[in-house]
């Protein structure tokens, strides 16, 4: 499994707790690969290694509620301006 699955897959937990089905997991799994492949690598590298440019964090290594809860706080609106 590519690393992009493996980011995507650490939902899975909170996605099961959200009633979402398998199907719609499977599905959000695809997903979530092709929004990290297209959007992520960017700024966090193919293999989400980090990236000095942006200074983007290592993503690869991180706990599954770490990354949950980091984005989830990126789709709330704040005072600093994710919007």
């Amino acid at each position: 499994m590519n690393l992009a699955k493996v980011l995507a897959v650490s939902g899975l937990s909170f996605m099961s707790m959200a009633g979402i089905n398998q199907a719609s997991a499977d599905s959000n799994i695809d997903k979530g690969a092709e929004v990290f492949e297209s959007v992520c690598t960017m700024c966090h590298g193919e293999q989400a290694q980090g990236g000095e440019d942006f200074e983007a964090p290592k993503l690869a290594g991180q706990h599954d509620w770490y990354l949950e809860l980091q984005l989830n706080n990126f789709r709330q609106p704040t005072p600093h301006g994710n919007k």
